[in-house]
């Protein structure tokens, strides 16, 4: 069972990499503007076993239009069987309309990332 602090907070590793697999299991805690995150430079993460995510101060529902990056490496394998989807359904928050989850490619690296969109019909205005 691995928990990254006590509380919403940062396991920073250099030149390492991380692994979980069954039975084991990796919490996460998320709120309005920050959450756990396992960030890893220089190394690689596989994220097998059970991921727990627990949401920390959401009334009604997470905010949308925002992102929540839990893993951080140059690549990440995930295989991990987890609550998301049924976490967000206590939100009324579908898959693919109201959010995504999943690993993210990016420039340089990999993100397991969970995002949420705006409703239907709301314009956001970019500055």
């Amino acid at each position: 069972v691995m928990e990254i602090g006590g509380g919403i907070d940062t396991l920073a590793m250099t030149n390492a990499d991380f692994g979980n697999e069954a039975p084991g299991t990796t919490f996460f805690e998320f709120g309005a503007e920050s959450n756990d995150q396992i960030r890893i430079t220089g190394g690689n993460a596989t994220v097998g076993g059970t991921c727990v995510f627990a949401v920390v101060g959401f009334t009604p529902r997470p905010r949308t239009n925002r992102s929540w990056d839990f893993v951080c490496a140059n690549q990440i394998t995930y295989a991990a069987m987890d609550n998301m989807s049924n976490l967000m359904a206590t939100y009324n928050m579908a898959p693919g309309g109201d959010y995504a989850f999943g690993v993210v490619d990016l420039a340089g690296g990999h993100v397991l990332r969970l995002r949420t969109f705006p409703p239907p019909g709301i314009m956001l205005q970019v500055e």
